[in-house]
């Protein structure tokens, strides 16, 4: 009884020694995305990277590691790798519908736009509502000629938009996303109205600041 009872206390211990180290990864691999995010919040994309790449290291499997390198490389324009990390990260998760978005993003950027087409559609598959899928999309096939399609796309995505913005009127991104699809579809002064919303809305929230810089731009502030 009294061996059963130590080798029952030893398993514990290889438990308790398992799961202690498997935090303390966790933890880490946290730390390192958490730095990645100043970073990028500094505008600093290489460190940015290299942060993520140390929780990388640590999980291979970081979703949000892969997910997030890839977005620096795009703000980097080096649209080749940002490709790669979203690879890496729909092989994580093949549901994940804003890597495909991404790719598409980076495709369109490098002129590959039936390749970038299939990946918005691929997004918008997962999440039928997902706006800046749809927005996107419509941007696409204007760029193929197909300019009845990319009208019922921006249709679409005004739809979506406005399904978001009924759910939370201070979703500030929501009204940049609406903003451009209205300006896609000519209609400035209602896009115009959008930006103005966005822009106060994302100064008071201070969150995005590449959103703030964009808005600034398009508003010529």
């Amino acid at each position: 009884m009294k061996k059963y009872s130590a080798l029952v206390f030893v398993f514990l211990c290889l438990i308790l020694t398992f799961v202690t180290a498997f935090a303390k990864k966790k933890d880490a691999v946290g730390d390192w995305l958490k730095k990645g995010d100043e970073y990028m919040d500094m505008d600093k994309y290489e460190e940015a990277i290299k942060s993520y790449d140390e929780a990388i290291k640590l999980n291979p499997k970081s979703l949000l590691a892969w997910y997030n390198k890839g977005v620096a490389f795009g703000l980097l324009e080096n649209y080749e790798e940002e490709i790669k990390c979203c690879d890496q990260a729909i092989a994580i998760d093949p549901n994940d519908y804003a890597s495909y978005n991404n790719k598409g993003d980076a495709l369109f950027k490098l002129g590959e736009y039936e390749d970038a087409l299939e990946n918005f559609n691929k997004a918008i598959s997962i999440k039928e509502d997902f706006a800046l899928g749809w927005y996107n999309k419509g941007v696409t096939l204007r760029e193929l000629g197909k300019s009845e399609e990319a009208l019922q796309s921006y249709n679409k995505a005004l739809e979506c938009y406005d399904k978001m913005l009924r759910k939370n009127k201070d979703d500030a991104e929501a009204w940049a996303g609406k903003g451009d699809t209205l300006k896609e579809l000519d209609k400035m002064p209602e896009a115009t109205a959008c930006y103005e919303k966005a822009y106060e809305l994302a100064k008071k929230q201070k969150k995005n600041k590449l959103l703030i810089e964009k808005l600034k731009l398009i508003l010529n502030k």
